[in-house]
């Protein structure tokens, strides 16, 4: 694919999602009364939680640690089918203290205690720099690829600004409601619906393969990832990895937000459960047939994370590879915008802005929402940036799972404590 039509379709895509915010916050109050399509929007949208570690990243750690990719999915899948009634709980208790970010509902559920939020704040901050880091190098080895050039710098400044700014816009509009945003919830929706579709079309084209390839290639395959699925990988690795992953779906800054401050109604996160599980287990099952046809049509474990653009690549299908690049652009760029936005909003509420009104004690009302959501949408800039340049840090050819999984590790830090403040 020549570079000029694939800037083309990345710019479609995120012109696409503006579309979208913008047209919802045009139509609000109308579609707020479409209680079907509300509702089954906000579960496609919990869909964030599948960015590109899970896009792509997936793929290669099926290939390099089999069943270690599996407590990703896993783990979530657990919680939402097993604990209705936590979810409940949850739900009523952030509701109870009308908390938008998990520092604000930890912090009130401990006294609203400030060195509590304070520490929630530093650890998501710390934990979602490089996870978002990790979806801008992602678009880079995407645009490298496809357009078979080393343009994995430009495309990921590109990224940066142009996901501020949708941050920025749609993310950060109004102090009074914390950053929420129904134009911004169509928008993820459709984004989910991007990606999913994007990986049904690429383990489509996977099948086909695997059934034309010549037996001996296809067993090749088959061997590589016969060892790795084998009983003996189902180590600590993978107790570890399911446990860490077991409460992300709520715990992180993205799905704190989408899952339950977007929520209409105290049982929406209960009712969309199912729903959220079924897409879960779909983009799980997805990766086999690509991993699949990866291994047996490339050797080097270390491009296992490009599979999902290769394969298609590889069958001609230059379509697949526009989708496919799309859909990993999508994933992406959503979780970027959901937690950047999400830590800006706590770190701007729990470490800056106390320290301004200090600076002003007679700050007028007004004047203080105007204050606080200018730093906000500083925050979120400044959040970028600091990605921005920890993705230039990161070699193309590391493990996109491996990093994930260390950001993941550090938002699993304050599990505990949500657990006890649902309890409280």
């Amino acid at each position: 694919m020549s570079l000029n039509l694939a800037i083309i379709f990345a710019l479609v895509l995120i012109v696409a999602l503006f579309a979208v915010a913008a047209l919802v916050e045009a139509q609000g109050d109308r579609l707020l009364r479409a209680r079907r399509l509300r509702h089954g929007t906000y579960t496609l949208a919990l869909g964030v939680y599948c960015s590109s570690w899970t896009y792509y990243g997936a793929v290669g750690s099926a290939v390099r640690d089999g069943w270690v990719y599996l407590a990703i999915y896993l783990g979530p899948v657990i919680l939402l089918l097993a604990a209705p009634r936590f979810l409940r709980s949850l739900a009523n208790a952030v509701a109870e203290e009308q908390a938008v970010t998990v520092s604000d509902f930890i912090a009130a559920r401990f006294g609203h205690d400030v060195i509590v939020a304070r520490l929630v704040t530093v650890i998501a901050l710390l934990g979602t720099i490089p996870y978002i880091a990790l979806q801008f190098r992602s678009i880079g080895n995407a645009f490298s690829l496809v357009s078979g050039r080393d343009l994995a710098g430009p495309a990921m400044v590109a990224a940066a600004v142009l996901l501020t700014l949708f941050s920025i816009l749609f993310a950060a509009r109004r102090f009074e409601l914390a950053g929420r945003s129904e134009g911004l919830l169509f928008a993820i929706g459709l984004e989910s619906l991007v990606k999913i579709s994007a990986l049904l079309l690429v383990g489509g084209v996977a099948v086909s393969l695997i059934l034309s390839m010549p037996g001996e290639v296809l067993s090749r395959g088959g061997a590589v990832l016969g060892e790795r699925f084998s009983p003996s990988p189902l180590s600590l690795d993978f107790a570890v990895t399911l446990l860490i992953s077991v409460m992300a779906i709520v715990v992180l800054p993205r799905q704190f937000y989408m899952g339950l401050v977007e929520a209409q109604e105290r049982d929406d996160l209960v009712r969309a459960r199912f729903g959220l599980a079924a897409y879960l287990i779909a983009m799980a099952l997805l990766v086999l047939p690509i991993a699949l046809a990866g291994t047996a049509l490339f050797e080097e474990d270390q491009i296992a994370d490009l599979f999902v653009l290769l394969v298609p690549s590889a069958a001609g299908q230059q379509a697949g590879l526009v989708v496919a690049m799309l859909g990993g652009l999508s994933a992406a760029a959503a979780m970027a915008i959901l937690d950047s936005s999400a830590v800006a909003t706590m770190v701007s509420k729990d470490l800056l802005f106390p320290a301004i009104l200090r600076s002003d004690p007679r700050m007028a009302g007004g004047a203080i929402g105007r204050r606080m959501l200018a730093v906000r949408r500083l925050s979120i800039a400044v959040i970028m940036a600091f990605a921005l340049a920890w993705a230039t840090l990161i070699s193309g050819r590391e493990s996109l799972a491996s990093i994930g999984l260390v950001a993941f590790a550090a938002m699993a830090q304050f599990t505990p404590h949500l657990i006890m403040a649902v309890n409280q």
